[in-house]
Parts: C-alpha cells; sequence; structure tokens
C-alpha cells in the first residue's frame, strides 16, 4: 500500500506466491508485475531472463457517476454505448449490501434508484464481466 513501488522479491525456491490486496481507497485502471528467473543457469549467479510477464487487471476507468452526494436518483454513464450488464452493489459503512441490482444497459447510461436507502456513506461497485469500480457515494 501507499506511493511507493515494493520491493524486489527473493524466492529460494522454485516459485513464489504474491497476493494483490487493496482496501478500495483508490480506483485505478491496474496494476502490472515483471519477473525475471535464473533457470536458465546463469554464471556466477547473475539471472538470465528466460521469462518476462505483464499481468493487467481492467478497471472501467471512464464511468461517470452524479449526482455525489445524491438525494435519491443516481446516473451511471459510460462511454461504451455497446450493450453491456452492469451488476451494482450498494454497501453501507459496516461492509453489508444493502441494495443488489443487475442492469442490461444499451447507450451507457443507467439511473439508480436511491430513495429507499438511508442516508449515509456507502461504497457503489459495478461489475461487467471483465470489469470492477467501486465509488464513494453520500447519500442524504
Amino acid at each position: 500500500s501507499g506511493n511507493s513501488l515494493p520491493p524486489s522479491l527473493t524466492s529460494s525456491g522454485s516459485s513464489i506466491l504474491i497476493r494483490f490486496t487493496t482496501d478500495h481507497s483508490v480506483v485505478a485502471a491496474g496494476w502490472s508485475a515483471n519477473y525475471v528467473t535464473n533457470s536458465g543457469g546463469g554464471s556466477k549467479g547473475e539471472n538470465v531472463e528466460v521469462s518476462k510477464s505483464r499481468i493487467e487487471v481492467p478497471g472501467i476507468s471512464d464511468l461517470i457517476v452524479y449526482p455525489n452526494p445524491t438525494s435519491g436518483l443516481l446516473t451511471v454513464e459510460s462511454p461504451d454505448k455497446d450493450e453491456k450488464v452492469y451488476t451494482i452493489n450498494l454497501i453501507n459503512s459496516s461492509g453489508q449490501v444493502v441494495l443488489n441490482k443487475t442492469y442490461t444497459v444499451i447507450g451507457g447510461k443507467f439511473e439508480i434508484d436511491l430513495s429507499g436507502v438511508s442516508d449515509g456513506f456507502y461504497l457503489l461497485q459495478i461489475r461487467t464481466n471483465l470489469t470492477i469500480q467501486f465509488i464513494r457515494i453520500v447519500k442524504n
């Protein structure tokens, strides 16, 4: 966590597990990891790069949600105008899902009715089949 890169990691065995976790305080388009291996038998302990990988986890970076704060009706807009299925979860400050809905959208715009939800701070989780985004919402 934080703003700095993690240190280089070295495994003394034949594998390594790296677990990525997040607290949802920052929503970004993804992350990447590169690795090298010395399985090619470098001389004098030198690493020989025989494998390199880039892993990316996409996000929904262009969603616009408004008005925020809201008194009831929340609009979600995407530049993607193709048909897409969005699943939303509204999560309260205790971590409970207080609203769960699925929307099939053509044209990139849909509305979420929060009029039946108590005033307070929420985390809106928006998922598609490939992506997930979290947005802080204030209902008043």
